[in-house]
């Protein structure tokens, strides 16, 4: 079960980085910040 749980939430940050990094904006005006941080410390 936490490896389930695990995998779904790795699955979802991955969607929202390429999401993020395609430019699509879900709702215009607000985000969580992961890419940025993203940007910053990884890439």
């Amino acid at each position: 079960m936490l490896f389930l749980t695990f995998s779904t939430l790795l699955g979802i940050l991955v969607l929202y980085l390429i999401k993020s990094a395609a430019g699509i904006d879900l709702v215009p005006g607000f985000s969580f910040g992961i890419w940025g941080w993203f940007k910053e410390n990884i890439l």
